[in-house]
């Protein structure tokens, strides 16, 4: 079975909300005029945009137990 980004969209795993939230927030547009050079930013930037997601999601969940110095303590 072959599995890529579009599997993990309609399966909606949880990853794919983080990828999906991340392409709305960059307002991604893809067209048949755009380079790869060009696919290859927009991949790194949707990667590094869920990546906040998730830490900003992380940093509000003021419940959840934090292992001592995986994240520095927060003021």
């Amino acid at each position: 079975m072959d599995m890529d980004l579009s599997y993990f969209l309609q399966n909606k795993s949880k990853g794919a909300e983080y990828i999906e939230r991340a392409m709305n927030d960059l307002s991604i547009n893809v067209t048949k005029d755009t380079t790869v050079h060009e696919l290859f930013g927009m991949f790194n930037g949707i990667l590094a945009r869920a990546i906040d997601i998730v830490l900003e999601e992380i940093g509000q969940d003021s419940t959840r137990p934090q292992c001592s110095g995986c994240f520095p303590p927060q003021k």
